[in-house]
């Protein structure tokens, strides 16, 4: 038994494929995002907590595959929106940038890192007794 997230072998195309379905693109289209999609994978195995590979299910490689894709649908979804683009029209068809999109995308985000959560690490907690001074050492000078 080992505790290595790490010794799980992660697959991008996961990431990819359920990324393709938030983005409504073509498996295709979403291939051109794999980078996007792999940094993202990257960054919450980066903060798996050591847990044994008997327990690294496959459901538990679905909540990480899918909360990577919703980090890199939010990513991606930023990057969209700051590229300023105005509306486009072309005879009778009109193509209109989605405003909000990426509140949508970041409340995605946000569900899919709760669900996550159990196999994190959460380095932002810190705990520390309060109330007590720490004893001083007399020949230290602060």
């Amino acid at each position: 038994m080992e505790d290595n997230p790490q010794a799980v072998v992660w697959d991008t195309a996961q990431v990819v494929s359920r990324f393709a379905n938030l983005a409504r693109l073509a498996q295709e289209e979403a291939q051109a995002q794999e980078t996007l999609c792999q940094e993202a994978l990257a960054w919450l195995c980066s903060r798996l907590r050591p847990v044994p590979d008997e327990d690294w299910t496959e459901t538990a490689q679905a909540v990480i595959y899918s909360a990577a894709a919703a980090f890199a649908f939010y990513q991606y979804t930023l990057a969209e929106e700051s590229t300023g683009r105005e509306d486009v029209s072309l005879g009778d068809v009109k193509i209109t940038q989605k405003t909000g999109a990426s509140s949508s995308a970041c409340r995605l985000w946000d569900q899919a890192l709760q669900r996550a959560a159990p196999l994190l690490r959460d380095d932002r907690f810190y705990f520390e007794q309060v109330g007590k001074e720490k004893a001083r050492d007399p020949k230290r000078i602060d």
